[in-house]
């Protein structure tokens, strides 16, 4: 009888077919093909085997047209792959809140508070470390503004400046071309060379007067 043994790398698949006797059992059917010597890797007492897709033992006899799949060993934890989805979950659900929200410069509490509006289920210690995560691959920035909390913003690449009002704590981000040339200036005067460097106004805006 003509059965098939088939065994997939991650890149590819060997399909091999088998003529044996009938009464031949999945593990004599893999044997005879010759797939061991061609995978020396595969072994019997890690590898589990299947047909069609559901697991048999080694001493399972086939029928004709079956097909025996050789399963290579899982090699990582399941628990921690599931552990890693949730974490990857959450990043996104920080990120998602950082790109849609109208409110560019956000602490973790206000992320945290848009969350559980969305009925997200995220702790506040899980916001922190997610955007402490963000901040250390340059995802965002994080500000220091007097007077307030640590707030974070996506970090878009691109240099600027802040005003912050301190009645109301609103920032309205700016860039100069004129200050930037300045500083350079002064910094050439003196001998010193910039690598990175924060402007904050403290004020208050017209309308909040």
């Amino acid at each position: 009888m003509k059965v098939e043994v088939v065994y997939a790398l991650p890149d590819s698949q060997t399909l091999l077919d088998v003529y044996v006797d009938e009464g031949a059992t999945a593990q004599q059917v893999i044997e005879q093909s010759g797939i061991l010597e061609r995978f020396p890797d595969i072994d019997l007492e890690e590898n589990k085997v299947g047909v069609f897709g559901h697991a048999v033992a080694l001493t399972k006899v086939l029928e004709p047209g079956d097909r025996v799949e050789i399963y290579r060993p899982i090699t990582c934890d399941p628990k921690e792959v599931r552990r890693e989805r949730a974490a990857l979950a959450k990043q996104n659900q920080v990120l998602e809140i950082l790109e849609n929200s109208r409110k560019r410069h956000q602490t973790a509490e206000d992320v945290y508070r848009e969350l559980l509006d969305a009925n997200e289920d995220i702790g506040l210690a899980t916001v922190y470390r997610v955007l402490t995560q963000f901040e250390s691959a340059g995802l965002v920035t994080r500000n220091h503004f007097e007077g307030g909390q640590a707030s974070f913003e996506l970090d878009n690449g691109e240099h600027h400046d802040h005003m912050v009002c301190v009645k109301t704590g609103k920032v309205v981000e700016f860039y100069d071309e004129i200050i930037e040339q300045r500083q350079k200036e002064i910094a050439k005067q003196h001998g010193f060379t910039i690598t990175d460097h924060t402007m904050i106004l403290y004020g208050t805006f017209d309308e909040d007067v």
